[in-house]
Protein backbone atom coordinates (compact mmCIF):
# COMPACT_ATOMS: atom_id res chain seq x y z
CA UNK A 1 0.00 0.00 0.00
CA UNK A 2 1.46 3.32 -1.05
CA UNK A 3 1.59 6.48 1.02
CA UNK A 4 -0.54 8.19 -1.62
CA UNK A 5 -3.25 5.53 -1.23
CA UNK A 6 -3.25 6.06 2.54
CA UNK A 7 -3.59 9.85 2.14
CA UNK A 8 -6.45 9.45 -0.35
CA UNK A 9 -8.12 6.91 1.95
CA UNK A 10 -7.84 9.27 4.93
CA UNK A 11 -9.29 12.17 2.96
CA UNK A 12 -12.14 9.96 1.72
CA UNK A 13 -12.94 8.88 5.29
CA UNK A 14 -12.94 12.50 6.40
CA UNK A 15 -15.36 13.42 3.60
CA UNK A 16 -17.78 10.61 4.43
CA UNK A 17 -17.74 11.51 8.13
CA UNK A 18 -18.37 15.16 7.35
CA UNK A 19 -21.19 14.23 4.98
CA UNK A 20 -22.88 12.04 7.57
CA UNK A 21 -22.48 14.41 10.53
CA UNK A 22 -22.73 17.90 9.03
CA UNK A 23 -23.89 18.15 5.42
CA UNK A 24 -27.33 19.44 4.49
CA UNK A 25 -28.08 16.41 2.29
CA UNK A 26 -27.82 14.01 5.23
CA UNK A 27 -29.78 16.29 7.60
CA UNK A 28 -33.18 14.61 6.95
CA UNK A 29 -31.73 11.21 7.87
CA UNK A 30 -30.13 12.62 11.03
CA UNK A 31 -33.37 14.34 12.00
CA UNK A 32 -35.44 11.18 11.50
CA UNK A 33 -33.05 9.18 13.66
CA UNK A 34 -33.02 11.88 16.35
CA UNK A 35 -36.83 11.98 16.41
CA UNK A 36 -37.00 8.18 16.55
CA UNK A 37 -34.41 7.69 19.31
CA UNK A 38 -34.59 11.07 21.11
CA UNK A 39 -32.26 14.05 21.28
CA UNK A 40 -30.54 12.77 24.41
CA UNK A 41 -29.83 9.32 22.97
CA UNK A 42 -26.35 8.06 22.28
CA UNK A 43 -27.30 7.50 18.64
CA UNK A 44 -28.29 11.16 18.28
CA UNK A 45 -24.93 12.15 19.69
CA UNK A 46 -23.09 9.68 17.46
CA UNK A 47 -24.64 10.89 14.20
CA UNK A 48 -24.13 14.56 15.07
CA UNK A 49 -20.52 14.26 16.24
CA UNK A 50 -17.95 14.33 13.41
CA UNK A 51 -15.33 12.70 15.66
CA UNK A 52 -17.65 9.85 16.61
CA UNK A 53 -19.09 9.17 13.20
CA UNK A 54 -15.63 9.34 11.61
CA UNK A 55 -14.47 6.33 13.60
CA UNK A 56 -17.48 4.15 12.84
CA UNK A 57 -17.84 5.18 9.21
CA UNK A 58 -14.12 4.71 8.55
CA UNK A 59 -14.10 1.05 9.59
CA UNK A 60 -16.06 -0.27 6.57
CA UNK A 61 -14.43 2.22 4.21
CA UNK A 62 -10.92 1.19 5.20
CA UNK A 63 -11.79 -2.50 5.34
CA UNK A 64 -13.39 -2.60 1.90
CA UNK A 65 -10.75 -0.32 0.38
CA UNK A 66 -7.94 -2.55 1.58
CA UNK A 67 -9.63 -5.66 0.23
CA UNK A 68 -10.41 -4.05 -3.13
CA UNK A 69 -7.63 -1.47 -3.45
CA UNK A 70 -6.49 -2.73 -6.85
CA UNK A 71 -9.95 -2.38 -8.41
CA UNK A 72 -10.52 0.69 -10.55
CA UNK A 73 -13.97 1.34 -9.05
CA UNK A 74 -12.49 1.54 -5.55
CA UNK A 75 -9.80 3.95 -6.70
CA UNK A 76 -12.32 6.16 -8.52
CA UNK A 77 -14.67 6.32 -5.52
CA UNK A 78 -11.86 7.11 -3.08
CA UNK A 79 -10.39 9.77 -5.37
CA UNK A 80 -13.82 11.33 -5.90
CA UNK A 81 -14.43 11.51 -2.14
CA UNK A 82 -10.95 12.91 -1.49
CA UNK A 83 -11.31 15.39 -4.34
CA UNK A 84 -14.68 16.51 -3.00
CA UNK A 85 -13.15 17.20 0.40
CA UNK A 86 -10.17 19.10 -1.00
CA UNK A 87 -12.43 21.11 -3.28
CA UNK A 88 -14.77 21.97 -0.42
CA UNK A 89 -11.90 23.00 1.82
CA UNK A 90 -10.44 25.12 -0.97
CA UNK A 91 -13.77 26.84 -1.52
CA UNK A 92 -14.11 27.53 2.20
CA UNK A 93 -10.65 29.10 2.28
CA UNK A 94 -11.38 31.15 -0.84
CA UNK A 95 -14.69 32.38 0.60
CA UNK A 96 -12.99 33.48 3.82
CA UNK A 97 -10.23 35.28 1.92
CA UNK A 98 -12.82 37.17 -0.13
CA UNK A 99 -14.48 38.65 2.97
Amino acid sequence: MSALFVVVLLLACWRVARFLALDELSRPLRERLIVKFGEASQLAYLISCPWCISFWSSIPIVWLSLIHQEQLATQVILLALAGSLVSGLGQTIEDRLDR
